[in-house]
């Protein structure tokens, strides 16, 4: 972090648009911070495992510094259009994470979400997906795998929210849901995994580029 820091800050020096420049000061000085905030946050939560409020702290940091790094990587590859605001897609994993929450959601009973935002959800976390595997370093046997647990999720989405209507419409007792959502959670979880997999080697190389084009 000291050596990203230094590049950085070079980097910004040499950045001409004052946009840009403001965006990156903001980015490290919320780095700066969340570094030091970080060491802090796990011990608590590693202390003190059970404690929900230690957990969603060390979740907002690390979230607080991936969203900053973000930003960082934006600027210096030039990511983006100069000036354009358009939000930033969720990750992968972050769809499949609130994926798995809203069908949790479905079996807890925790609230009725129309079934079109759960079907659109899934194809926005499909599509990126589907997306990844194009890449060049991600192996045949990662890209069949992903590729089959996506149709997977689809087929299992569907079953789930035909079981979740019945169950609604008080056709049934919510069984089927329920076996439903634990197989739609088990499929997005395997998806999660291979994903994951693929991943390791695609982020090395993108930390060289990253750290390539930091040195300019």
């Amino acid at each position: 972090m000291v050596e990203f820091a230094h590049l950085t800050g070079d980097r910004q020096n040499d950045l001409k648009d004052e946009n840009k420049k403001a965006r990156m000061a903001a980015a490290r000085a919320v780095l700066e911070k969340c570094t030091m905030m970080l060491l802090t946050a796990s011990k608590t939560c590693l202390r003190h495992p059970d404690c929900e409020s230690a957990r969603i702290n060390k979740d907002a940091v690390f979230h607080r510094m991936r969203f900053a790094l973000e930003q960082v990587i934006e600027i210096v590859t030039d990511a983006r259009p100069c000036g354009e605001t358009k939000v930033l897609p969720l990750s992968i994993y972050t769809g499949i994470k609130n994926f798995k929450s809203n069908v949790e959601g479905l079996r807890e009973g925790l609230y009725l979400l129309p079934h079109q935002a759960l079907s659109g959800q899934l194809e926005a976390v499909v599509e990126r997906t589907e997306d990844f595997t194009d890449s060049a370093y991600t192996s045949h046997e990662h890209r069949e795998g992903i590729l089959q647990l996506c149709q997977l999720a689809r087929q299992d989405t569907d079953q789930l929210i035909a079981a979740w209507m019945e169950a609604v419409c008080g056709h049934s007792q919510g069984i089927h849901a329920h076996i439903n959502t634990h197989t739609c959670i088990h499929t997005s979880t395997d998806t999660h995994r291979y994903t994951q997999t693929c991943i390791q080697v695609l982020t090395q190389k993108c930390d060289r580029y990253v750290l390539t084009r930091l040195h300019g």
